[in-house]
């Protein structure tokens, strides 16, 4: 399906090939794929990923999101997670996962959700999109406490500079801002 989809030729110079697929979320029942897509517009080359999966709760219901690609101006609809059930999955994450979590880019996704977009947030929808989405997955640890373990964890610290030198996005925010960000978030749901 993935390879049909990307020999549509749409007449815009990009190619695109199929890079990898693999799975996903080995843990649960219905497990997922991560497709890798390569696009190649004249000497650029770029990739994007694309997460299939089912089986996880959506609160209170997904959206249709218009996505306006780099290249032309029509937008593409796509049904996607709302915003609150995508930042309960990344708190869920975060949380269970503390030390062992390698996925850094979720702490940066935090800060982003927290600094730009936090007024739109629904409260009581990512409320309950926490419940739902730790009932799920069965978290049911000390909040607080996972959070402690994560605000006082040198090696999680070291990982954000790494992440943070790696990426000219996140060059200037610190440790200390990430998670006074993700406090600010957890604070709504305890």
């Amino acid at each position: 399906m993935i390879t049909s989809i990307i020999n549509i030729d749409l007449e815009d110079n990009a190619k695109l090939e199929l890079e990898n697929i693999s799975s996903i979320r080995n843990e649960d029942i219905y497990k997922g794929f991560r497709v890798v897509i390569n696009v190649k517009i004249e000497n650029m080359k770029e990739n994007f990923q694309i997460d299939i999966a089912t089986g996880d709760p959506i609160t209170p219901k997904e959206i249709n999101y218009q996505y306006l690609p780099i290249l032309g101006d029509n937008k593409i609809n796509l049904w996607a997670y709302n915003i609150e059930s995508v930042l309960a999955e990344k708190i869920e994450t975060i949380l269970s996962r503390l030390e062992a979590n390698s996925r850094i880019r979720d702490y940066y996704d935090i800060y982003l959700i927290y600094t730009k977009d936090w007024k739109n947030i629904n409260k009581n929808n990512f409320k309950k999109a926490v419940e739902k989405t730790f009932e799920k997955r069965e978290f049911n640890e000390d909040i607080v406490k996972s959070f402690t373990i994560i605000k006082n964890s040198k090696l999680l610290q070291t990982r954000w500079e790494g992440y943070s030198k790696k990426y000219n996005y996140a060059k200037n925010i610190s440790f200390i801002e990430v998670i006074e960000c993700l406090d600010k978030v957890i604070t709504e749901i305890i």
